[in-house]
């Protein structure tokens, strides 16, 4: 049997780059990392780790962000691992959002937590998300996307409906833009799609219903007029 930190191959630190690992309700994320760390192309001489039992105060993420400044003794690649990042205190977390977006040249930032709605939205939105699923490892964004834009008008119409009976149903609906960005990215994707997808996402904070913004962002992402 495959260990599931197999399914992790995909998932290869890179400069300057920044991701959000979520592995569900009721599971250490830090257990996880550290299997998922253990298989890294990241030497562990350079794997800066910050992973309180509890709070993770400013001091800490100030203390983390100095670490991760140290030039990297073996490979090009320093990497940080935030294991339990809901576990950020407020100021904690605006200072860890500054570290995101201005993200030394030399280091990858891997942050661990059970679910998307534990963390900032603007942390959200300047990692790459990587969620674990039951039996089958992790999935990244655009993968989902890939999929999605295969299914059928009753296949989407049924999964919108799905999605908003959930109480995480937003967390669909950011997953579907990050992933119409790279799609714009790659070329497969107009730029007006994206804005239709972003100002559906900026309607998720109102009182409009969910099913309809899920749906118009499963239609708009296969590129079609509605």
């Amino acid at each position: 049997m495959l260990k599931r930190t197999d399914y992790f191959r995909e998932l290869i630190p890179q400069p300057a780059s920044a991701h959000l690992v979520c592995v569900g309700r009721g599971i250490d994320p830090h257990q996880f990392l550290v299997e998922w760390a253990a298989t890294s192309t990241v030497d562990p001489v350079d794997q800066v780790w910050l992973n309180p039992d509890e709070k993770v105060t400013i001091e800490l993420v100030r203390e983390f962000q100095r670490d991760l400044l140290l030039q990297p003794v073996r490979g090009s690649i320093r990497l940080g691992i935030l294991s339990r990042a809901h576990q950020l205190t407020s100021d904690a977390a605006h200072a860890m959002l500054k570290l995101l977006e201005d993200p030394p040249a030399h280091t990858a930032i891997v942050l661990g937590a059970e679910h998307e709605d534990q963390l900032l939205g603007t942390i959200i939105s300047r990692c790459h998300r990587w969620h674990v699923r039951s039996g089958a490892g992790v999935s990244s964004d655009l993968a989902d996307v890939q999929k999605l834009r295969r299914l059928n008008y009753r296949e989407r119409v049924t999964l919108a409906e799905t999605w908003s009976k959930e109480d995480g149903w937003r967390d669909h609906l950011v997953a579907l833009v990050r992933g119409a960005r790279q799609l714009f990215l790659d070329g497969q994707l107009s730029s007006g799609a994206v804005q239709r997808l972003l100002s559906y996402e900026q309607l998720a904070v109102t009182n409009a219903t969910p099913r309809l913004l899920l749906e118009n962002s499963l239609f708009m992402l296969g590129g079609e007029k509605l």
